[in-house]
């Protein structure tokens, strides 16, 4: 299901843009990997900046009693109005709607051993 929805995305992101370059709009790429993993891509019209995102994260903890994994998948877009300050200088505001999934797993170390021992 996550893949589908990512393929889906990433369809729609491109039938978008092919459509908008057409229109005369700037379209940007940006990409950003730190803790996590994300992938913009702007894209500035006439009157708006549109911005569809995946995000990726993965996280895995570890600590004397448990040890756990996490990972979140956020696919969203934001639609917000510019006003162009100076040339290359603009504000923008607006809004960002998306789904994001979350899976946690985590295992309680003491709780195994004590269990084994008890059975």
């Amino acid at each position: 299901m996550k893949n589908c929805a990512a393929i889906a995305v990433l369809t729609l992101s491109s039938t978008v843009t092919s459509q908008l370059h057409a229109e005369g709009a700037t379209i940007g790429i940006g990409v950003g990997i730190n803790d996590d993993y994300r992938i913009y891509l702007p894209i500035k019209t006439d009157r708006l900046l549109i911005e569809p995102a995946i995000i990726y994260n993965d996280a895995e903890t570890d600590s004397n009693s448990s040890r756990g994994d996490s990972s979140t998948t956020e696919i969203g877009v934001g639609i917000f109005k510019y006003t162009n300050v100076k040339d290359r200088t603009f504000i923008y505001y607006g809004t960002r709607l998306g789904y994001i999934e979350t899976e946690q797993n985590s295992r309680n170390t003491e709780a195994e051993v004590i269990a084994r021992y008890h059975f």
